[in-house]
């Protein structure tokens, strides 16, 4: 049997019912952008799932349940760099872990893909029938028709946590009451999660580098925002950035539009003129927004372009410029940057 879809149209819970049902063995594939979650499924149960983009790093796993030090996992890691060695072999043969220890480690991991890929809302996925060898996969059965009735109660809580964190381009910074560790009671968890929060990575950012899933992470998050650990930052994320400009240039015709070029003046030959038409006339969607002021950024080589720029974002003319010129200046600095270093 071999199934393909999106999960616009295909609820993942009603694949691994049927997976379930019929006692299927394969490999269930499924991709978001960058992401991509691996599940291993034999006899109808769930054996093992791997992701790229790994954010439950086993080192930060091992460290996180007391398994091994921060030392430890740094001379383990060096030694499988120098011996191309995988890191739970290297931490059972140096006998800084047992295997059993190192089998529950890895079934977390495991277990925390499985469980943020059941809170995803978009994405493709390919199942095929086949059998798979399980060497050196860490074996252990999960049921399914268990872990649908799991995920249900994460996806009912989390539609309640996320009132709080209505977007995971949300970006928080640290608030006055955390400057003096000492005042506040956190747990080892609140504390890995609050670690992360820098005034620059989003809510997605934060959960990826986490070790823990998502839901986790979003409990955490509403933990030190109703504590008063975090709030949100009034800085906003370059994607939210592009989806607000994009909702305002929709609506401003093409008169407006040169009319305001010509108050910038701004010529109507210039390098810079030309690359905001191209950006506002061409934009298609948000990310088309992004996309293009990633391209148009790299025009950009003269110092004269990178102050005139400065001089518009100071200024700050019309609202539905402002966006766009940031994003641009943006890109334009970290361009020129990378050709000085």
């Amino acid at each position: 049997m071999a199934l393909t879809g999106n999960l616009e149209t295909f609820y993942l819970t009603t694949i691994l019912q049927l997976l379930h049902t019929d006692q299927k063995t394969g490999i269930l594939q499924v991709m978001r952008n960058d992401e991509e979650i691996k599940v291993y499924v034999q006899g109808g149960s769930i054996i093992h799932a791997t992701r790229t983009q790994e954010k439950n790093r086993l080192g930060d796993l091992l460290v996180k349940h007391g398994i091994i030090t921060e030392k430890q996992l740094k001379e383990c890691l060096k030694f499988c760099q120098m011996n191309k060695q995988p890191l739970g072999k290297v931490v059972v043969e140096k006998e800084y872990a047992t295997p059993q220890a190192l089998k529950q480690i890895l079934f977390k991991q495991a277990e925390n893909a499985i469980y943020d890929l059941l809170l995803w809302k978009t994405g493709k996925f390919e199942y095929q029938d086949k059998p798979f060898s399980t060497q050196g996969l860490v074996i252990r059965k999960i049921n399914i028709m268990r872990l649908i009735l799991e995920a249900s109660r994460r996806i009912d809580e989390i539609s309640i946590l996320k009132k709080q964190i209505p977007d995971e381009e949300m970006i928080f910074k640290l608030t006055g009451n955390v400057r003096d560790d000492r005042s506040i009671n956190l747990s080892p968890d609140e504390w890995s999660v609050l670690a992360l929060i820098d005034g620059k990575s989003n809510v997605r950012n934060v959960c990826r580098n986490s070790v823990m899933d998502q839901y986790s992470v979003y409990k955490i998050l509403n933990s030190l925002i109703s504590a008063g650990c975090i709030k949100a930052s009034e800085e906003l994320s370059p994607a939210l950035r592009a989806q607000k400009a994009y909702e305002q240039i929709k609506n401003v015709d093409s008169k407006t539009i040169r009319e305001l070029f010509d108050t910038f003046g701004l010529p109507r030959s210039s390098l810079l003129r030309l690359i905001f038409t191209r950006i506002i006339r061409d934009a298609v969607s948000p990310e088309d927004l992004m996309d293009m002021i990633d391209h148009e950024s790299k025009k950009i080589s003269q110092v004269q372009e990178i102050e005139t720029l400065a001089r518009l974002n100071r200024e700050k003319h019309v609202p539905f410029m402002e966006d766009i010129i940031a994003l641009l200046m943006a890109k334009a600095d970290n361009a020129m940057n990378g050709q000085n270093l």
